[in-house]
């Protein structure tokens, strides 16, 4: 889905958006812009690259989530807890973040409203 989701962000024009509205611009580093060889995590693994500061920000900005949860439906314990792409590089942990019910909720409307039909 990260290739797909790129070529819809390019042909938006996503990033000249991003680069206007982003609080960092008031930032030295912004401003400055220094180019930098780090490691950097994408969907392919970790890798060294040579970024500048605003492609480095852009990079993790447009980087694709997701997260998993597998419960055992019998006793409810946990299975599987994985709270994101890469702790060390995205620490924020998915799986604990508040989403509004509307989406989670869908199913059991469309069930409902199959059933009543």
């Amino acid at each position: 889905m990260q290739p797909k989701l790129d070529r819809e962000l390019r042909s938006r024009k996503a990033r000249q958006s991003w680069e206007q509205s982003t609080p960092h611009q008031r930032t030295t580093r912004w401003k400055s812009n220094l180019v930098s060889t780090s490691e950097i995590f994408d969907h392919n693994g970790r890798r060294l690259d040579t970024l500048s500061h605003r492609d480095s920000l852009w990079h993790y900005h447009r980087l694709l989530h997701a997260a998993v949860l597998i419960l055992d439906p019998g006793s409810g314990a946990v299975r599987a807890w994985v709270g994101g792409n890469d702790h060390r590089y995205l620490p924020y942990d998915l799986v604990k973040a508040r989403r509004s019910a509307a989406s989670t909720i869908k199913p059991l409307f469309r069930r409902g409203r199959s059933a009543a039909v």
